[in-house]
């Protein structure tokens, strides 16, 4: 049995070895510490797995915080998905399809969290180079949140022309804020 003088050993040879690779690959995602993202998914973090309760991935996070380095390597490298939403699933570690509907991108009822894509997340913390990276990648510029917001709606809430101005020039439709 181990002393309480050996408890502290212990803990530092078990954060030596790696650790959660959960908390690991959550903890670089936020920070922008590459080697710790690819550590993390070298450790067994699979780059699509929940790292918080509303659902959120390490592509979310990346993109939420604008670590582009990251984002372009967990699209480039890992296939994170541009136009993932973050819900809440018990297990955290498989993709949960969200049904969105065709005509208008707004997801269907179903999962819970607010179904935010990588790249309203971008928008909603105005990251300019990284909304124009997901964007050039492909990144529905029409999608929809849980409540009807698209990514052109969030920049009404942080008065970004600049960023207003990009998604236009991918076709966001202004005809949707607002009801109008």
């Amino acid at each position: 049995m181990p002393t309480l003088a050996l408890l502290p050993l212990l803990a530092a040879l078990w954060s030596s070895c790696g650790g959660d690779p959960r908390a690991n690959l959550d903890k670089a995602a936020r920070q922008g510490d590459l080697p710790g993202l690819r550590a993390a998914i070298a450790a067994g973090a699979a780059p699509s797995m929940q790292l918080e309760d509303n659902g959120r991935q390490a592509i979310h996070l990346a993109a939420w915080k604008g670590h582009l380095d990251l984002v372009k390597t967990l699209v480039e490298e890992y296939s994170a998905s541009l136009d993932e939403r973050s819900v809440v699933k018990p297990d955290r570690v498989q993709q949960v399809p969200v049904p969105v509907d065709s005509t208008t991108r707004k997801p269907l009822p179903g999962p819970e969290g607010t179904l935010m894509t990588p790249l309203m997340e971008t928008v909603n913390e105005s990251r300019l180079e990284v909304a124009r990276y997901l964007l050039a990648k492909g990144a529905d510029v029409h999608a929809q949140d849980r409540y009807g917001n698209s990514a052109l709606m969030f920049t009404t809430y942080s008065q970004d022309a600049a960023m207003a101005d990009l998604l236009i020039s991918y076709g966001a439709s202004v005809s949707g804020i607002c009801g109008f």
